[in-house]
């Protein structure tokens, strides 16, 4: 750089974005492998911490205690424990990981709007694969939002609570079996128009009044089979 003028001259040199190497704590902790690593070192049982954004996941499965009832505790655990593989699997594929289960249900986090889609995406083509031709098909719901959360030390685990994990959780019930819920601020998402327009989807939006939410909310319900 070269000043042409007979008096000195302040430059000043601004970055405008973060740089791409790097690597947050609130990404980092989304990795299977971090957690597993450093379970109980994450963040002090004492603390807890707000993280800005983070895309939350639920799933659970449709039928699952008819299928229990119908062909016995063993093969229907059997199903549901492959269930669990598939779905673990493409989550830390994509950078994403399995905050906790509940039953039949999966909690699961990401920093990023498209890998959690890819993720998704992912997990309903491998279970539709593996069911081809059972009588007895795992019928997967999905529900996904995106927003800040308190990130906590429970049970020697990092987990995540407040309202965006609360109203992530509500949206499974919008779910009929073999599709994905999400909220309007994640539909908005430039991630998510490019996967609609890429997968060929149709979303139907409805206005849903969760328990323990003073207003309604839209929610976007797209097939995914």
């Amino acid at each position: 750089m070269v000043n042409p003028n007979p008096f000195p001259a302040l430059i000043s040199w601004h970055q405008t974005e973060w740089n791409a190497d790097i690597l947050t704590a609130a990404r980092i902790t989304n990795w299977q492998e971090f957690r597993e690593l450093f379970a109980r070192e994450v963040i002090s049982p004492t603390e807890q911490v707000t993280v800005g954004s983070q895309v939350i996941l639920f799933t659970d499965l449709r039928g699952s205690t008819a299928l229990y009832h119908g062909i016995g505790d063993g093969p229907a655990y059997a199903l549901v424990r492959n269930h669990f593989s598939v779905l673990t699997a493409a989550i830390n594929s994509h950078h994403g990981t399995v905050v906790k289960t509940i039953g039949d249900a999966v909690m699961a986090v990401f920093s990023r709007v498209d890998e959690a889609l890819d993720a998704v995406r992912e997990s309903y083509r491998k279970l539709s694969a593996d069911s081809a031709g059972s009588t007895n098909p795992l019928l997967l719901k999905c529900s996904l939002h995106v927003g800040s959360c308190l990130a906590v030390n429970a049970n020697d685990k990092l987990d995540y609570f407040g309202t965006t994990v609360n109203l992530a959780s509500r949206m499974i019930d919008c779910c009929q079996g073999g599709d994905l819920a999400f909220s309007d601020e994640l539909h908005q998402r430039p991630e998510t128009v490019r996967f609609i327009k890429q997968g060929g989807y149709n979303p139907q939006a409805v206005e849903i009044h969760h328990r323990g939410f003073d207003s309604p909310h839209r929610v976007w319900r797209i097939k995914m089979e």
